[in-house]
């Protein structure tokens, strides 16, 4: 499952991999700066720039979720997202 952070990606990530979650970057690096596409046109409001695209490049992570995740898996991951969360406030 893939979450918005407001806090440091960087940051929480770290603290995840220190409790034994694993974590995944999506959209990084985000379409619009990928060099499979750096030669399409893009437009976004502001011309070329895509300010959504690039948030979600910026702060998004994926977090274990998958068809068996038990009960007990789920409340691990929440409790460590809350914890590494908390670091943040």
């Amino acid at each position: 499952m893939s979450i918005g952070l407001s806090a440091p990606v960087a940051g929480v990530v770290s603290i995840l991999a220190g409790m034994g979650i694993q974590t995944r970057r999506w959209y990084c690096p985000s379409l619009q700066h990928h060099p499979a596409f750096a030669r399409c046109m893009t437009c976004g409001p502001d011309g070329d720039e895509l300010p959504v695209t690039a948030y979600l490049s910026e702060q998004t992570v994926g977090v274990p979720w998958f068809a068996g995740i038990t009960p007990a898996q789920c409340e691990r991951v929440v409790f460590a997202l809350q914890q590494a969360l908390g670091d943040f406030e």
